[in-house]
């Protein structure tokens, strides 16, 4: 609220904000750049829609929601090795995501048989296949960077992340297939 109510400010000092609003002179009451911003705030929409985030990134809501625990997880052990509170090893702070590529590979190969089972062979070895070079892909890239954390190997970081490159590469395509 507080946000708001600085924005909304903002806006009855300046004559002239967002392109798509009114403008209000400096002594007008602000109570209508409050309505309009409002209504702006109210016209927002999400970036992607449910249905077009799981189209794009191959998952089911169920998948993506256990990619967020995993990476929340994940997130407070490295924060805490990094400030020293822990001793563990960089395999051990990365223990929730490689849970996570347990979880999702094991989820992919159920999905995959009840497909099967279903008679959809074709979307079955389609989604088997992108789920599976998504998930190899991004284990690779835990594995090297965990050795070279660890420095178990000496690879550069432009080696460590390639990766991470042909997997955002692969998105960039799947996201122009899906669009047409």
């Amino acid at each position: 609220y507080c946000i708001f109510r600085l924005f909304s400010s903002f806006l009855c000092t300046n004559t002239q904000y967002f392109k798509g609003l009114k403008t209000f002179p400096l002594s007008q009451n602000c109570d209508q750049a409050i309505d309009q911003v409002s209504e702006l705030i109210n016209g927002l929409q999400m970036l992607f829609s449910r249905k077009e985030l799981t189209r794009w990134l191959g998952m089911s809501i169920f998948e993506i929601w256990l990619s967020v625990v995993c990476f929340l997880v994940f997130s407070i052990f490295l924060a805490m090795k990094l400030e020293g509170d822990i001793t563990w090893s960089w395999w051990s702070v990365f223990i929730p995501l490689f849970a996570f590529d347990g979880c999702a590979g094991y989820f992919a190969a159920i999905v995959c048989i009840r497909m099967v089972l279903e008679n959809e062979k074709r979307k079955a070895a389609l989604r088997t296949l992108w789920n599976g070079s998504n998930l190899a892909l991004l284990f690779v890239y835990k594995v090297l960077l965990c050795q070279r954390l660890e420095l178990e190997n000496l690879m550069t970081y432009s080696v460590i992340h390639t990766p991470v490159f042909i997997f955002l590469l692969m998105l960039t395509i799947r996201g122009c297939h899906i669009g047409s």
